[in-house]
């Protein structure tokens, strides 16, 4: 019997889930008895990851900071986002990491390692109110550096061509953060979306790894007061990078 649609996507995303290309197929922190330990999930520290470039000042009002990607260009700002950057020479060309700050919504506590699970169910529900979203691997927990993320990958919508989305998210004091990596795909295949993802994936990590929440945002705070849904936000982001891809 042919495998379905949606069995060759789990397949896929346990593929990338079990893959660690920046320490050459090590998994960080595996021993012999860790892995009798709970599975979790899955962490990298900034020494597993390739390294950073320079710090980028305080930004979103001087609640965080984190560092470029190394050898990768940084854009001009753009309203839209706290921060770009490209690998290539265009300003439009890809790979490219974008870092954006919303409001939060009311439900979305400080993402913590111990309601990451919490909010990794919330960021699963809010993808698939995105009209068109075509997820590729659902949402999942991820521990970078210091901080716990939602994490999931998607077919990006363009004019042309084939391009995927890796998306990390946390929340702190009312805001919901992503970093989002967007890749040229060779197909249209799952076996092609994963390939492009594992090619700049680590890169899009050590961003995330080198993330500081700054002042009061340091702190864990309470829930969001803001009403706004990031559904319809992220949608209108999503209808950006497309945009984008197809110029």
């Amino acid at each position: 019997m042919r495998p379905t649609f949606w069995g060759a996507i789990l397949a896929a995303s346990l593929l990338l889930a079990g893959c660690d290309h920046s320490t050459g197929g090590r998994q960080p922190g595996s021993s012999a008895s860790s892995a009798q330990q709970p599975a979790g999930p899955k962490r990298y520290t900034a020494e597993d990851l390739p390294e950073v470039g320079e710090r980028l000042p305080p930004l979103d009002d001087g609640r965080v900071d984190f560092a470029a990607p190394k050898d990768w260009r940084t854009l001009s700002r753009d309203w839209k986002f706290l921060a770009r950057f490209v690998k290539g020479q265009q300003d439009n060309s890809l790979p490219r990491i974008t870092v954006s700050a919303m409001p939060a919504s009311p439900a979305m506590e400080d993402v913590t390692e111990e309601n990451v699970g919490e909010f990794t169910g919330q960021m699963q529900s809010r993808s698939q109110e995105v009209e068109g979203r075509k997820l590729l691997e659902p949402e999942r927990p991820i521990i970078l550096g210091d901080h716990a993320w939602s994490r999931h990958v998607r077919q990006l919508r363009g004019r042309s061509g084939h391009a995927v989305v890796q998306s990390l998210a946390t929340a702190r004091g009312g805001r919901l953060y992503l970093i989002e990596l967007t890749v040229d795909s060779a197909g249209d295949s799952n076996d092609d979306f994963a390939k492009a993802i594992l090619t700049h994936r680590d890169t899009a990590y050590a961003v995330a790894a080198s993330w500081k929440f700054l002042g009061e945002a340091a702190k864990e705070g309470p829930k969001s007061p803001d009403n706004e849904s990031p559904a319809k936000t992220v949608q209108a982001a999503d209808n950006s990078e497309a945009g984008k891809k197809g110029e």
